[in-house]
């Protein structure tokens, strides 16, 4: 394979894999956020997710170093982490 491909199939992974999984966080964490009735939170939070989902995929074939693409994924995932255990301890 050449570095083209291995550049491409390391994309596909990362936009596939761990963007479902940063898009189910900020699906889970705006639904935790809103002060609705939880139905209504949780489509509108679906909806931020599909939005996520959709702008990581375009984000990670644009993104001009591999390298950037898992440090913007790390921080994002400790900054949903960290939201989303914020929103556990405030309802707690």
């Amino acid at each position: 394979m050449q570095h083209g491909h291995i550049s491409t199939a390391v994309r596909s992974v990362a936009a596939i894999v761990v963007g479902y999984g940063l898009a189910s966080a900020v699906s889970v964490v705006v639904a935790s956020l809103l002060p609705l009735a939880r139905a209504e939170a949780v489509l509108i939070g679906t909806y931020a997710g599909l939005l996520a989902y959709v702008a990581i995929i375009l984000w990670v074939f644009a993104a001009p170093h591999i390298r950037s693409i898992w440090a913007v994924f790390l921080v994002m995932a400790s900054l949903l982490g960290l939201s989303w255990l914020l929103t556990l301890v405030v309802k707690a």
